[in-house]
């Protein structure tokens, strides 16, 4: 029998995932039956250390579209594409348009999930579906154990991590869950000591979920101070795997929807692990346009501290869907000539990191290198791209004002 590397047999198993979709419960048993090893043991290996994909667009749905809405990282510019749901059922769905609002979003591959959301301002939801880019159709998946809102969400291996939120009239949450990819089931993990939304997670070094900010039941008690959460996900499924709590001094109030970005490289000689955190909204409702660091002390990480920057964002901003994605630095460069004249920012100036943050005002784009906000681009806010969209389709019911 050939021998196949690691990565070979990983290609090939998506292939068979891709047919299995189409497949009747009796073929998919034999199928796991002549290939029990290699569902059992290898897919799941691989899938937990098998590197994400670059994100190659921001994406965001609303209440009442047919339509999901990407920035594409390679273009600079907003596009839409319809979706046909495939239900539970099996059944295929053509006439199918969102109900929530505020879905959170992220891509796995090339697959883009949707997780829970709001409905009709009161109630939130447990819905998620499952987007294929490559064919355009979408599949529910198993719902959430609990219904909720600007949760924080994030992946991580073979999982899909949902933490917080808000439920029905809301109520603030604690509870946290997780999705398994490959099982399409939820279980609940440690929940938080305290309920708490709009906090922006993260996943570090392939182990550990951060969290930062966010808006909690007495806001007060975190002025002045920036509340980091962590949980160590190697230690799911013991008794001592509880989330750990440190508070570091700042010269601001905590806010919440920040947009959060680990820097690529160690600094310190390896020793601290550097984050870029920028936005979001204040205890009085107040949009943000501060940029601060966060350098993790990778051997003490009570040592670890919260700096402001010199830096602002061009344009007051939240991130409440927490996307950022790599950007070309020939494809800024073409986009933004004409602003970057204008600001007096030169071309040998600009570093080769560059990341592009959507945010509900702006897109704003940062150069990783240099620790500066070179751009903010009111036009490609998605509420202002969702406006002018909404004005070409007058025929479509109006969900834009629920962000205005």
């Amino acid at each position: 029998m050939e021998s196949y590397s690691t990565q070979q047999r990983l290609i090939y198993s998506y292939a068979i995932l891709e047919v299995m979709q189409f497949l009747d419960k009796k073929e998919l048993y034999r199928i796991q039956i002549l290939e029990k090893y290699f569902y059992d043991k290898l897919i799941p290996n691989c899938i937990k250390e098998m590197k994400s994909w670059n994100q190659q667009a921001c994406y965001i749905a609303f209440e009442k579209s047919q339509f999901f809405y990407f920035l594409d990282r390679n273009t600079l510019k907003w596009d839409q594409k319809k979706v046909n749901l495939v239900t539970k059922k099996g059944k295929i769905q053509t006439s199918f348009r969102f109900d929530e609002m505020w879905a959170k979003v992220l891509q796995i591959q090339d697959e883009i999930y949707f997780i829970g959301g709001n409905l009709y301002f009161h109630y939130s939801s447990k819905q998620c579906y499952r987007l294929n880019l490559k064919n355009q159709m979408m599949h529910e998946i198993t719902s959430l154990s609990k219904q909720r809102y600007g949760h924080g969400l994030c992946h991580l291996g073979q999982y899909i991590y949902a933490t917080g939120g808000v439920d029905n009239y809301s109520i603030y949450l604690d509870h946290c869950e997780r999705y398994d990819l490959l099982n399409n089931t939820w279980e609940d993990i440690p929940k938080f000591d305290c309920p708490i939304f709009s906090h922006s997670l993260i996943s570090v070094r392939k182990r550990y979920l951060y969290s930062f900010g966010g808006m909690y039941e007495k806001p007060e008690a975190y002025k002045y101070q920036e509340r980091l959460m962590r949980l160590d996900t190697h230690k799911i499924g013991r008794v001592e795997c509880n989330w750990e709590y440190f508070a570091f001094p700042s010269e601001f109030q905590q806010g919440c929807q920040y947009q959060v970005y680990q820097m690529p490289q160690l600094s310190q000689n390896g020793q601290i692990q550097e984050y870029i955190i920028f936005g979001g909204v204040g205890l009085q409702n107040n949009v943000l346009n501060r940029v601060s660091i966060f350098s993790e002390n990778l051997k003490v990480i009570q040592d670890s501290k919260f700096s402001s920057s010199s830096e602002k964002l061009k344009i007051i901003d939240r991130f409440y869907y927490n996307q950022a994605i790599s950007l070309d630095r020939n494809v800024v460069l073409e986009e933004y000539e004409n602003e970057l004249k204008k600001n007096d920012i030169k071309t040998q100036d600009i570093g080769h990191q560059l990341i592009g943050a959507m945010g509900r005002f702006a897109f704003h784009v940062i150069d990783l290198d240099n620790q500066k906000i070179i751009i903010g681009d009111k036009s490609k806010g998605y509420v202002n791209h969702l406006s002018q969209r909404q004005d070409d389709n007058d025929d479509e019911e109006d969900f834009i004002e629920y962000y205005d």
